[in-house]
């Protein structure tokens, strides 16, 4: 049947095949007999015989299942030998079988062609630097290459069957929908120029590149394009357009005084005309070159230049109509240089136009500045602590060595938030809204949190500390981060604090003693007191005197002791701070009522008081109060100076820069020497012995003080007096709207 297939193919496109319906059986081979009949004419061609064996099976069972069953069947028939393919329709007519069959071989040579090319194709742009995408009449993605990733910074994904009108920039947008517009109604390779968002928010210039995708029948089915970021390259034609546009019209307004310019201005300007000759050639900056202007005038630029060949290619390349800059040296200095055409009315080149600025110094200063970032650099890698950096919107965009050596990250693993990883799971959250809260505040954030490193995978406390770097106008240009190692610190003031503890509760445990010993002894020494009265009572004047003196000798030790015990009560009471309650003071009324209760001391010493109370009123709890001015004002009194009636002066005043009650008490009496100032502030220290005292008073005028987060400070001079000085402070009343008039007057 191959045979016959093959000779049949080779004369006709299409053909009928004619077969008797007998079905025979020779040496046990079932087979088909018939004839070939060509369709125009009806002639037999051939016997053909279709036996049911290995290289005919499929064909033999078509036609023994067409001819038994009567169901016509359509299949494609590959004849190896010769490369073949042919489409067969098979079916039954009255007793034979009628089989047609089409040549398809070049319909499949060309479908395989095309996948190979579909297959090319993906090779190209898969591996292709620009990105290549296809879409349909409405804009949308229908293919996008992998390269998107790092044109745009989107996955292909991210994409596909999205408008990318919705990515063209507002001022764009028009542009790009007018070219397309066109391009719709004139299929035809087409450049367009416009920006596109990326990923980042930001917006780069691209360049496409687009063509139309046209089927065999000339029919407008894609749209293909390829995408380039141009950003770089249009930000420096800007550059060049500005600066050519801005030299144009300098040039246009300047034309007057373009000599007196060059006279002063510290540039070169030379020009070339179109048959390369200088005709210009002046500027100050020719003084740096110990040249003359126009020394160069009507020189060909090779005779000129032979030594610089890099300056004749410049000026070759702006006679052909380029507008660029260029950096080069000449003559030992370092010069910028701006080379331009200058075109006709007709727009024909002319010649060209160079200005050229002397940046030696610039250049120094780079080569300084590059040395001076080195140096920083290496200053950064030498420091023991994490060192990092931001930009504005808190990207992390670099980190030093020593956080890759600790952290065991890569640096594709630190950057944008990735950081985040090595941060103590229980950290994670509080450093986060730290970082957040730094961001929109714009200041300096600190925060505590647990590292972890790399080579003992254990979590050290770290002090993170992050400074917004800013400009003159206070934006945010850069944000700079250091964490240092705190964990051996934490420890030890853990260990701290457990000891803190330990002495508060002895110290608590001291202070119930005392304050237990001295109320228990209170009864015994009243006891005491009123034996020795009534002992004093019974005797009634028959006692001996020196019975007597030893009578009220014992009275006045009594009296001593009964005092200390008060004092220590007084001391303990301070220490437990069982008054803390805060309550609107009365300054004036506490002065009057140490007047009230020490009228016979006052009497006997001749005592003066100069009272001068700016403030009058103020939150504090006037228990401690009354206990701090009874004890400075009883004092001065004490230790008055035996030549002189003391004075004393009692002064209050608001200090409004820290915000502070200030109390000064000052006397004239005896005073002290001013290295003893320390001592007078000690338990059971005194500075004079001549006068009876437990040296108790002062301290617990200092404790009161230190624990209201008060100061005092004392000034003395021996025989010229003291003062000391108090500083409370000032509480907020409950509702804190209360001033001078209210709680706090």
């Amino acid at each position: 049947m191959n045979h016959f297939l093959e000779n049949y193919t080779k004369s006709l496109e299409t053909g009928v095949y004619v077969f008797n319906a007998k079905e025979d059986n020779v040496g046990g081979v079932q087979r088909f007999q018939g004839k070939l009949v060509n369709s125009e004419d009806g002639e037999g061609r051939k016997v053909v015989v279709i036996e049911g064996d290995t290289g005919d099976q499929k064909l033999y069972d078509c036609l023994k299942n067409v001819y038994y069953l009567g169901n016509p069947q359509m299949f494609t028939w590959h004849v190896k030998k010769d490369g073949l393919w042919l489409h067969v329709h098979v079916m039954k007519y009255k007793e034979e079988l009628l089989v047609c069959c089409n040549n398809i071989t070049k319909q499949k040579e060309t479908e395989a062609e095309l996948r190979k090319r579909e297959r090319t194709y993906r090779l190209l742009t898969e591996n292709s630097t620009d990105m290549i995408c296809r879409l349909n009449f409405r804009a949308q993605f229908l293919y996008v290459s992998p390269s998107s990733l790092k044109v745009l910074g989107y996955h292909p994904e991210e994409l596909l069957g999205k408008s990318f009108y919705s990515f063209v920039h507002p001022d764009d947008y028009g542009h790009v929908k007018n070219i397309n517009l066109k391009f719709v109604q004139d299929p035809q390779l087409t450049t367009i120029e416009f920006r596109f968002r990326c990923k980042n928010g930001n917006y780069k210039w691209i360049e496409t590149i687009t063509k139309p995708i046209i089927d065999s029948d000339g029919k407008f089915l894609e749209i293909q394009s390829s995408v380039r970021d141009v950003t770089e390259r249009k930000q420096f034609e800007d550059q060049l357009r500005n600066l050519n546009q801005e030299l144009e019209k300098r040039v246009v307004a300047r034309t007057m005084h373009l000599s007196a310019v060059l006279q002063n201005a510290p540039v070169v300007l030379w020009s070339v005309n179109n048959k390369k000759n200088i005709t210009v050639f002046d500027g100050k900056g020719l003084e740096k070159l110990n040249m003359k202007p126009n020394s160069l005038s009507g020189i060909s630029i090779y005779e000129a230049f032979t030594d610089y060949p890099n300056v004749i290619k410049n000026v070759e390349e702006a006679l052909k109509g380029k507008s660029f800059e260029k950096e080069l040296g000449y003559k030992g200095r370092f010069y910028r240089e701006f080379y331009f055409p200058f075109r006709d009315s007709l727009g024909d080149i002319q010649g060209m136009t160079a200005i050229a600025t002397d940046i030696t110094e610039r250049r120094k200063f780079q080569e300084k500045l590059a040395a001076s970032e080195a140096k920083y650099k290496s200053m950064i890698e030498g420091i023991p602590q994490l060192v990092w950096t931001a930009l504005p919107n808190g990207e992390v965009d670099f980190f030093n060595n020593n956080w890759y050596n600790y952290t065991g990250l890569t640096k594709t693993g630190s950057l944008n938030k990735n950081w985040i990883s090595v941060i103590h799971p229980d950290d994670t959250k509080a450093v986060l809204e730290k970082v957040s809260d730094g961001l929109e505040r714009k200041e300096v954030l600190t925060y505590e949190a647990r590292f972890k490193n790399i080579k003992t995978s254990q979590y050290r406390w770290h002090l993170a500390r992050v400074w917004p770097a800013k400009d003159n106008n206070g934006k945010v240009i850069k944000w700079l981060g250091t964490a240092t190692d705190i964990h051996d610190q934490k420890k030890q003031n853990e260990e701290l604090k457990l000891k803190n503890l330990e002495l508060t509760k002895i110290n608590n445990d001291l202070d119930n003693f005392i304050y237990t010993a001295s109320h228990d002894l209170k009864a015994p020494i009243s006891n005491i007191e009123g034996l020795f009265q009534a002992i004093e009572d019974s005797m009634d004047g028959q006692c001996s005197d020196e019975i007597g003196v030893m009578v009220h000798m014992a009275e006045e030790s009594i009296e001593r002791l009964r005092d200390t015990i008060a004092e220590l009560t007084e001391i303990s009471r301070v220490q437990k701070d069982f008054y803390a309650g805060y309550e609107k003071v009365d300054i004036q009324q506490v002065v009057n009522d140490f007047f009230t209760d020490n009228q016979e001391t006052i009497k006997n010493s001749h005592a003066q008081f100069l009272v001068e109370l700016d403030k009058k009123h103020f939150l504090f709890s006037k228990k401690n109060f009354r206990t701090i001015v009874h004890n400075l004002l009883s004092n001065a009194i004490k230790y008055k100076h035996p030549e002189r009636a003391p004075i004393i002066l009692i002064k209050t005043y608001e200090d409004r820069g820290s915000g502070e009650l200030v109390l000064v008490v000052k006397d004239n009496g005896i005073g002290f020497k001013n290295e003893d100032a320390g001592k007078i502030f000690k338990m059971f220290k005194r500075v004079h012995d001549h006068v009876e005292g437990t040296g108790v008073g002062l301290y617990i005028v200092k404790r009161i003080m230190e624990n209201t987060g008060g100061k005092i400070h004392v000034e003395s001079k021996v025989g010229a007096g003291s003062a000391f000085t108090l500083r409370f402070r000032l509480q907020s009343s409950a509702s804190g709207s209360e001033k001078d008039s209210g709680q706090n007057q």
